[in-house]
């Protein structure tokens, strides 16, 4: 753990000023120690600190290091191996939404419609990968009963809904329409 504070701790002095970067340790050390942390065992020893969530701490201190990053698409594949061993807490119970959309416009600029899935970089279609294979249909659910997930996708020219995403990255789709639209939160036939 102690790795992880001074990696997190550098990470926020390279986010906050960045000319310090000379005297700092590279961005793919700080992100690997960072990688290593969210990918390994939960610590023992619980901390208060962000609910108890290090993983979703993690996830943003390494958003951080993207923009100092030689290779962005490199600290992304490391993103996208902490983001199966995210775990809720009672303040956030599905942490992988809220990260969802701040992993969406850190690597994709606004689109009305999204790239071919092989045109993307590899840490953009494992990223989409991986969120397709997590998310669960109410995720994309509009408020007020669920997220802005739907909303995010689509301003990034990506498809809005689970089935359709699960479609746009390979992965088969549960028997759900890809084509369907998302139901009607006050419709009579959708019930919670």
């Amino acid at each position: 753990m102690p790795r992880w504070a001074a990696a997190t701790a550098l990470t926020r002095v390279l986010a906050a000023h960045p000319t310090a970067a000379p005297g700092l340790p590279p961005v793919q050390r700080i992100a690997a120690e960072l990688a290593a942390f969210g990918a390994g065992p939960a610590p023992e020893t619980a901390s208060a600190h962000n609910d108890g969530d290090l993983r979703s701490y993690t996830v943003r201190s390494l958003l951080h290091l993207m923009p100092a990053a030689e290779n962005p698409d490199l600290i992304l594949l490391q993103i996208v191996g902490v983001l199966p061993r995210l775990e809720g807490t009672a303040v956030v119970p599905r942490p992988l939404v809220s990260l969802a959309n701040d992993l969406l416009s850190a690597v994709f600029d606004p689109a009305a419609t999204a790239p071919s899935f092989a045109e993307l970089s590899p840490g953009r279609r494992k990223l989409l990968r991986v969120l397709a294979e997590l998310l669960i249909a109410d995720d994309f659910q509009r408020v007020p009963f669920g997220s802005n997930l739907h909303e995010r996708f689509t301003h990034y020219g990506l498809p809005g809904t689970r089935p359709a995403l699960r479609a746009y990255v390979g992965l088969p789709t549960d028997g759900e329409d890809p084509n369907a639209p998302l139901p009607d939160p006050w419709g009579a036939d959708h019930t919670r």
